[in-house]
């Protein structure tokens, strides 16, 4: 608010009291004029100027990461170039697909770990080490692979029913985590937990005791389940993780749907989740396969799968396949997935034999492209919903 001055005459009537009484009128005046309470006296004197705060910077947070994933990517990159090859084969639209011809790099893939795109603007990327292949031969697909998508999804809508793509099974979350043996599901603490079939509790309480994990204490509290049914006359344990609460007891039969256990964050959790494993043959933390591919289709999607092998059949191990949506005949980037780490307790299943799954595509044309090959490396394909396309990529060392 701007400070007026306003100048105030005062002027001092004259009367005949003699000096006494013009002295006794002059102090009297005086008084008045002196006075601490008369209004225009503080217009006379300014106030003080009060200080200024000066602002004290706030440090910006730092990130911490998480595997509980964050939103799919928004980024629409404007395709500049199109696939610079056509398949030559039709990919089948029986539910048992047998593995599609393959596609053979031309020059030494992986020189750096540049992502090749089809578009003018990068996908967003972590830097990741170069790819390595592994140690052995990779088990060899079946001929005719048997679909198993035998567990409902551990979560009914409006809860989260999809895993994360962002530290899927088989990766390290680009070197911050463990190899990721499950999959995640981010969900409010409190959300029930449903079994995925009908099954028998082998396991249900503290993991404190009886070590399910790399070390006791691994889960906090978990349940696990031995469904009815065996694949290949193996059986086929399915593992709930982090959890807090379980509402069954070992030796319970339990249906699909029934309400197991709430999701927590117990034992070594970074935030409320589901941590889901299935594991084959015996319940160990070194015996499980990729969750994803015994999960139900999700209405109007389907599901990619795949290997990235070479010629004599060795996997290239944490590798990049990205894929793009074509969207009026243009490829627009999508989404990442590594191939599979080599680590202990990390398979394929063994009569598909893959390192690379994606469930939960939309229906429609897509491109597979391997990162940093040289030259690029691609596929066009065609995700029909309720179906499982198996694409294999031969690059050589």
């Amino acid at each position: 608010m701007s400070q007026h001055l306003s100048r105030t005459s005062f002027t001092i009537p004259s009367y005949p009291l003699g000096w006494q009484g013009g002295l006794l009128l002059f102090l009297l005046a005086l008084s008045v004029f002196l006075a601490p309470s008369s209004p225009w006296l503080s217009e006379l004197i300014p106030p003080s100027p009060t200080p200024t705060p000066t602002p004290t910077p706030t440090p910006s947070p730092t990130a911490t990461p998480s595997p509980t994933p964050s939103p799919s990517p928004t980024s629409t990159p404007t395709p500049t170039r199109t696939p610079t090859s056509t398949p030559t084969w039709t990919p089948s639209r029986t539910p048992t697909a047998t593995p599609s011809p393959t596609s053979t790099a031309t020059r030494t893939p992986f020189p750096t770990v540049t992502v090749t795109p089809m578009s003018s603007r990068v996908p967003a990327v972590t830097p990741t080490p170069t790819p390595y292949l592994s140690a052995h031969r990779w088990p060899t697909p079946a001929p005719h692979p048997p679909l198993h998508y035998w567990l409902t999804r551990p979560f009914r809508p409006p809860a989260q029913v999809w895993a994360s793509p962002y530290y899927p099974y088989g990766s390290n979350g680009d070197g911050r985590y463990l190899v990721h043996h499950g999959a995640d599901f981010p969900n409010p603490e409190g959300t029930p937990i449903l079994a995925g079939a009908e099954a028998t509790v082998v396991f249900a309480g503290p993991d404190t005791r009886e070590v399910l994990g790399p070390w006791a204490h691994f889960y906090g509290r978990a349940v696990v389940l031995r469904l009815t049914r065996q694949y290949q006359g193996r059986p086929v344990y399915v593992l709930y993780g982090h959890v807090r609460r379980t509402f069954v007891r070992k030796g319970d039969r339990v249906h699909q749907g029934q309400v197991i256990a709430e999701v927590g964050q117990e034992g070594i959790a970074m935030g409320p989740h589901l941590h889901l494993e299935v594991r084959l043959g015996e319940n160990d933390y070194n015996a499980t396969v990729n969750p994803e591919f015994w999960l139900t289709y999700m209405p109007g999607h389907g599901t990619l799968i795949g290997r990235l092998v070479t010629p004599d059949g060795r996997a290239w191990m944490g590798a990049r396949i990205l894929l793009y949506r074509v969207q009026k005949g243009q490829p627009r980037y999508w989404t990442t997935v590594p191939t599979y780490l080599e680590a202990p307790g990390i398979q394929p299943d063994p009569l598909w034999g893959e390192n690379w799954l994606l469930t939960d595509v939309p229906e429609g044309e897509y491109v597979l492209e391997v990162a940093g090959v040289s030259p690029p490396l691609r596929r066009r394909v065609h995700v029909h919903a309720g179906e499982t396309l198996f694409v294999e990529f031969v690059v050589p060392r």
